[in-house]
């Protein structure tokens, strides 16, 4: 029993004395069989250390071989890559700790962390559905190729911009300020107050359609009827005029279409329009040198 129990000691002391680093050099061929046993526990103990490394690989337990984790030293810089390969790879992203890169075969090296978050050292391409709940800021171009759905509040920057200055066409489309200029003061009822650019929008006929507005002053010449060129391409522009001439008799007194000074016609003012002109027909005891206004509402 002695001399079992001394046997044991010192295969204890000679295992524990050969197990370290796996080494492929070990056992020697000059070892004896007997003597290379220590040696080859040694190395198979090795190999389970490194094995069970990030992997399911345990003596006496599970040996599926499966990862577990992937844990990756960090390379001074991205490796080559070689036709059909592609290297992964945790790499100095420039903050002091290892970041993810990847490299492609031909060379393209993409890092894809950096500071604990997602990075894209080389672009993003998103080909399908992606839902982002939390924050998302874009400090560089980002080109949308088909929709871009917001479920929150999306923040545009003051300068932002749309493609076009093109109006909406249907009620969820966002308007631009030419859109929003052209609409201003339009109201319910189909009128608007007039805007600095010269035009309104009127209901004709349904449609919210843009009408323009102009007035021509001056002194009507000698002679009946009294003609002011219109400056339109044609009658077919007009949409009403209105024509106010000063009395003989007053300057600062007005009357329109169809008013009369007396009873009588011979005061009467009416007008006519063609392709060029606003003809003015006075009564006879009307003359020229009166001041005339006319206020013409077209639509080209």
């Amino acid at each position: 029993m002695k001399n079992r129990t001394l046997w044991l000691c010192l295969i204890c002391l000679w295992v524990s004395y050969f197990i370290g680093a796996f080494s492929n050099v070990k056992p020697a061929s000059t070892t004896s069989l007997r003597s290379s046993n220590p040696e080859i526990l040694a190395n198979w103990a090795a190999l389970e250390t490194a094995i069970d490394q990030d992997h399911d690989f345990t003596t006496g337990s599970t040996q599926t071989g499966k990862h577990e984790v992937l844990t990756m030293q960090e390379e001074a810089s991205a490796g080559a890559s070689s036709t059909n390969e592609l290297h992964v790879q945790a790499i100095d992203g420039g903050s002091g700790q290892p970041e993810l890169a990847v490299t492609s075969e031909d060379g393209n090296e993409l890092q894809i962390t950096k500071d604990g978050d997602l990075n894209s050292s080389a672009g993003l391409t998103v080909d399908g559905a992606s839902t982002l709940t939390g924050t998302v800021t874009m400090s560089g171009a980002a080109t949308v190729g088909t929709t871009l759905g917001v479920t929150g509040v999306a923040t545009l920057g003051d300068g932002s911009l749309l493609a076009t200055s093109a109006a909406p066409t249907t009620d969820a489309m966002i308007a631009n300020k030419k859109f929003i200029d052209d609409q201003i003061g339009n109201e319910s009822d189909g009128h608007s107050t007039p805007t600095t650019t010269g035009y309104q929008f009127f209901d004709i006929n349904g449609v919210s359609t843009k009408v323009y507005t102009k007035y021509i002053i001056g002194t009507l010449a000698s002679g009946s009827p009294k003609t002011v060129a219109h400056g339109l391409d044609d009658a077919d522009d007009i949409l009403s005029i209105s024509v106010h001439v000063a009395h003989d008799n007053n300057a600062s007194l007005f009357s329109g279409f169809g008013a009369r000074d007396t009873a009588d016609g011979d005061n009467a003012i009416r007008f006519s329009y063609d392709d060029t002109n606003v003809n003015i027909h006075l009564g006879s005891n009307r003359d020229g040198g009166n001041t005339y206004r006319i206020e013409i509402d077209y639509f080209p």
